[in-house]
């Protein structure tokens, strides 16, 4: 865990819930690029840059957010 390296630091965790959309439908494998821009009405090079903002957002807080295909499954 990452927090366990950091033993002299004290951390507040907040939860935020959200409401995902009840609209969507499985796309198990589908390509992230393509269901971001088919979902927000983008283009493709918008969803590719803005998937790249995330991850580089993500890498400075020392997260690795790597997301190529859509992994689950909307009952």
């Amino acid at each position: 865990m990452v927090l366990a390296e950091f033993p002299n630091q004290e951390f507040k965790i907040e939860c935020k819930s959200f409401q995902l959309d009840p609209s969507i439908t499985s796309q198990i494998g589908k390509d992230v690029y393509v269901f971001l821009a088919e979902r927000k009405g983008i283009s493709l090079e918008q969803s590719k840059e803005m998937r790249k903002e995330v991850t580089e957002r993500a890498k400075s807080v020392g997260l690795n957010a790597i997301l190529t295909k859509l992994l689950f499954q909307i009952q």
